[in-house]
C-alpha cells in the first residue's frame, strides 16, 4: 500500500517535471543561480589559477630561450 502512494507521487513528479513550463522555471529559480553563486565564489580561483599558468607558460619560454642563446653562444667559442 504504501509503495503504491510512493510510487504514484514519483510518476506524478515526474510527470510535472517533463513538462516545458516547470523546466523553465526550474531552470530559471534553481539552476541559474546556483551555477552563478557558483560561478562567482570560484572566480578568484579560476583567475589565480590563469594568471599561475601564464606564468609558468612565460617562465619555460624564457628558459628555452636562455638555454637556446648559451647553447648558441658556446658554439662560436673556439
Amino acid at each position: 500500500m504504501l509503495s503504491d502512494i510512493t510510487s504514484q507521487i514519483l510518476d506524478s513528479f515526474v510527470l510535472q517535471i517533463r513538462k516545458k513550463e516547470n523546466q523553465a522555471r526550474l531552470q530559471r529559480h534553481l539552476v541559474d543561480p546556483t551555477i552563478k553563486y557558483i560561478l562567482e565564489k570560484l572566480s578568484p580561483y579560476l583567475l589565480g589559477g590563469a594568471v599561475v599558468l601564464s606564468l609558468i607558460v612565460l617562465l619555460t619560454l624564457t628558459m628555452i630561450f636562455l638555454i637556446a642563446y648559451d647553447m648558441r653562444i658556446r658554439s662560436m667559442r673556439p
